[in-house]
């Protein structure tokens, strides 16, 4: 396999069968999300979750916390770009135990607030229900080198959710009573960002899984957080508390029009090696139209224009993943095999 800049991914095929949801419900959150919000990256809904279900979902995180497996509960995480060693989070899964209606109505909350979101694309209509990947409690904690030193580590580093639709994140505590710091911040494909900050109890937030997106590190306290991910991935299950990646929810990603860059990316490489060069050539467009500045693009465009016989459009693509990613030397080679 050609070696190529930047991203990296292992991935499995799998079939999942795909439902209907109703588009009458929760209104409120596409109102709450407004038309106002069209360049924002993520959802914000503040006081949007009632606090009955705050305490049943707390009850069910004690009752996991108690009598769950303990590979589902209370594990120590620390990971993202430039994480160093600090304490990072803890979380627990509740996917097993959590009820129907419980994720049934995080999921028309999800669904509303993106419908709200009108530069989401297929997202903004979207009328086939996705599976739940992952139901989260998870906990941060304010790091000793930011209370000594007044610095230290994100307490989750930038990374993304993969092929996941949505992400939504419940605060179940408040910023300024229970922590400090601990902002969520959302990052779009050419370093546009949003901050989130000041999450009270009851608060929701939803933005794009393949958006990156980390959490800054606490000053002082615990910031605690429900955190659930949709997909047309298989559903969590007891044999995967959160399945990989797969070309299958890829595909149905691209096939939705949702606009996510790293899923154009695959289902073209998938193509490739099928030998379906004009989609491969297609998605690969597609995918540098969404994240211009990704450098593995313009290589795999270039490495496929040329077997295309294409070659002054190959060069241009060499030339541009060149100047993104100038340590690359593979991308030399190929260029300079163009031009002699």
């Amino acid at each position: 396999a050609q070696q190529q800049p930047g991203r990296q991914a292992s991935l499995q095929r799998s079939v999942v069968g795909i439902g209907c949801i109703r588009s009458s419900e929760h209104e409120a959150a596409v109102r709450a999300v407004g038309s106002s919000n069209e360049d924002l990256l993520a959802a914000v809904l503040r006081q949007h979750v009632a606090e009955e279900l705050l305490q049943d979902a707390e009850a069910l995180v004690a009752e996991v916390e108690e009598f769950g497996a303990a590979h589902l509960k209370r594990q120590k995480r620390s990971f993202g770009e430039k994480v160093r060693d600090a304490i990072g989070h803890e979380v627990t899964y509740l996917h097993l135990h959590a009820s129907q209606e419980l994720t049934s109505t995080l999921l028309k909350l999800a669904v509303s607030a993106g419908r709200g979101m009108r530069k989401w694309g297929g997202l903004a209509e979207l009328t086939a229900r996705p599976n739940l990947r992952c139901l989260e409690a998870i906990s941060y904690f304010a790091d000793s080198a930011v209370q000594n030193e007044g610095v230290g580590s994100d307490a989750l580093g930038w990374h993304d959710d993969g092929f996941t639709l949505y992400t939504m994140v419940i605060a179940l505590s408040s910023e300024g009573v229970h922590f400090g710091g601990g902002e969520l911040d959302v990052r779009a494909p050419g370093g546009r960002t949003q901050s989130v900050a000041d999450l009270q109890r009851g608060d929701a937030v939803v933005f794009r899984g393949w958006d990156n997106h980390r959490v800054r590190s606490l000053s002082w306290g615990a910031r605690r957080v429900l955190v659930a991910e949709w997909w047309f991935g298989e559903e969590c299950s007891q044999v995967s508390e959160r399945p990989a990646d797969t070309m299958d929810a890829a595909r149905k990603l691209v096939g939705v029009g949702a606009g996510c860059e790293t899923a154009h990316f695959f289902c073209a490489q998938d193509m490739k090696e099928q030998g379906d060069l004009e989609g491969a050539e297609r998605n690969f467009k597609i995918a540098r139209q969404l994240d211009p500045d990704f450098a593995g693009t313009h290589y795999e465009l270039g490495l496929l224009l040329r077997r295309k016989k294409n070659l002054l459009a190959a060069g241009q693509s060499f030339q541009e993943s060149i100047r993104l990613e100038p340590r690359h030397m593979p991308t030399y080679m190929h260029l300079s095999s163009i031009l002699h």
